[in-house]
Formats: structure tokens, C-alpha cells, sequence
């Protein structure tokens, strides 16, 4: 069955080109080449695919907000989401002063700014 299965995204690669026109073949088609083979090698594709990280990828995708320094961006979205409190309703910045620690007051008045763009 896998080698049935192989054969048959094989021949869907080598037309590819022809049914979606060759500037759609990607990297990702040719390596449809190969998943028979993996599947032989390393078991069931729930075993080994990434396919669970694809919503998690959106996520990180999300945090960029232009094309300079992405990893960099990441970082400072990720430092910035984990150092501030999460606060599920929308309270005065005064309230938000006393919720907060006097050694918070830098992330408090990032909020207060964030705030006060909303």
C-alpha cells in the first residue's frame, strides 16, 4: 500500500507543474516525493509530523509587524505578554495603579500608554 501510495505522489509531482503551472512548485511539493518513505522510516506522519505547531506558527507570525529584525520582534512581544499581568476586564488606569506593585510601575504605565491609544 505505501509503495502504491509513493507512486502515485510521484507521478502528482512530476505534473504538478502541468496542472498549476510550474512557478507553484515549491519545496514543499517536491517533498511530497519523500513522505512514502518517511512514513516506511519513521511510522505513522502523526508520529512525526509538524502539522500540530501550524496554529502555534501563526501565533509567533502574528507578533511581526514588519519585515526588519523578526526574531527580535518575537522576543520583545513574547518578554512583554509574560511580564504583564493579564487583565480580563477594562478598569481605570487609577484602579490599575493600585492593583499593581510599586516594583511593576514600568509595565503600568506601558499599559496606561496602551490605554490611552485604545
Amino acid at each position: 500500500m505505501n509503495d502504491y501510495a509513493g507512486s502515485l505522489l510521484r507521478w502528482f509531482v512530476s505534473h504538478y507543474g502541468e496542472l498549476y503551472g510550474p512557478e507553484y512548485i515549491t519545496y514543499n511539493v517536491h517533498n511530497l516525493v519523500h513522505l512514502a518513505s518517511d512514513v516506511t522510516r519513521f511510522g505513522c506522519l502523526d508520529q512525526f509530523s509538524a502539522y500540530k505547531f501550524e496554529n502555534c506558527l501563526q501565533a509567533i507570525k502574528q507578533q511581526v509587524q514588519n519585515s526588519q529584525r523578526p526574531l527580535h520582534q518575537i522576543v520583545n512581544r513574547i518578554t512583554e505578554e509574560n511580564a504583564l499581568p493579564i487583565q480580563t476586564q477594562i478598569v481605570s488606569s487609577r484602579t490599575l495603579f493600585e492593583i499593581c506593585d510599586k516594583d511593576q510601575t514600568s509595565h503600568v504605565r506601558w499599559i496606561v500608554h496602551l490605554n490611552r491609544r485604545l
